[in-house]
């Protein structure tokens, strides 16, 4: 009887959750409501995009030449609502790129946020708003787009046109005199880098024992050796200093060939004019390299 009565029960239960289901059945759930088509867009709220033609001839994309890699913004100069810059994309897709200081950051901020005084950024009309200043304002040889929230307004460079920028545009100048890499593009400095892109993956570390001083030819520095390792030769390519010792032996040919590649790509210019001394420490004096995060690295180094 009791197996008979816990049969039934079961059989109730049963039968009511196919009453439940069969209820959700006839009035199904709403379906989620569409994302909204205006959504803010992923990435900075605002992108100023500054080029000079400084007046050489041709497309900024047509020409890799001497007069063309040693113009201020050729390449455009972009600064973000996020404090970062970028030079380019150049002809072959080189860019370069960082962090804007506080300072830099806060003129061109403030230049902006007095533009937007004047009309609201995400309704500004292109163009400097009669013909006569708009020739004038191509005449200039100077760009300067305003990416709000994904849409981009031409501004007037027109000089003394009601619709210019001064304020702004002066802010840009200032900025790309000091962030725009000259020359750029630059096939030296592509070459330091590609030296450079070797290094993060050979100072990866368990322990501090994994990590050894590295001198100016890729051999490492016994440790306690009177051997002086150099900060700074002078040079485009910054030395290694710190490394994986196993890992930088095992690349050691690979990374005197990619250093010779950089050697033979500046040729005068692979010495820094800029460069008034020789920087290092004596190893046999310093403390000993430190694993930290898994990266070797100089004792009281960040």
């Amino acid at each position: 009887m009791k197996s008979a009565l816990s049969r039934c029960a079961g059989l109730a239960v049963i039968a009511a959750a196919c009453i439940v289901a069969t209820g959700c059945s006839k009035s199904p759930a709403p379906a989620a409501p569409p994302q909204a088509e205006n959504q803010t867009q992923q990435g900075p709220a605002w992108r100023l995009v500054y080029q000079s033609s400084c007046g050489v001839e041709g497309s900024a994309n047509s020409a890799n030449d001497e007069a063309s890699a040693r113009c201020v913004a050729r390449h455009g100069l972009t600064v973000s609502a996020n404090k970062t810059w970028q030079a380019g994309p150049a002809p072959q897709g080189q860019v370069k790129s960082g962090a804007l200081a506080d300072d830099d950051f806060a003129k061109v901020d403030a230049a902006l946020n007095d533009l937007a005084t004047r009309s609201p950024l995400g309704a500004m009309a292109s163009g400097c708003g009669s013909d006569e200043a708009n020739a004038e304002s191509a005449a200039t040889g100077l760009h300067l787009v305003l990416e709000y929230h994904g849409a981009k307004t031409e501004l007037c460079t027109a000089e003394g046109a009601q619709a210019t920028p001064a304020r702004l545009i002066a802010a840009m100048q200032e900025i790309a005199a000091k962030y725009y890499p000259v020359p750029f593009p630059d096939a030296c400095a592509d070459a330091a880098d590609a030296v450079h892109a070797l290094y993060t993956g050979l100072q990866s570390c368990s322990t501090d024992a994994d990590c050894a001083y590295i001198n100016t030819g890729y051999d490492v520095v016994a440790r306690g050796s009177a051997e002086y390792v150099l900060t700074d030769d002078c040079t485009m390519v910054r030395p290694m200093v710190v490394g994986n010792a196993a890992s930088v032996k095992a690349s050691q040919d690979r990374l005197l060939q990619v250093l010779s590649q950089a050697q033979m790509t500046c040729g005068a210019r692979i010495v820094r004019t800029s460069c008034s001394a020789l920087e290092g420490f004596d190893a046999s004096s310093a403390a000993a390299p430190i694993c930290r995060e898994n990266v070797c690295h100089i004792p009281g180094s960040r």
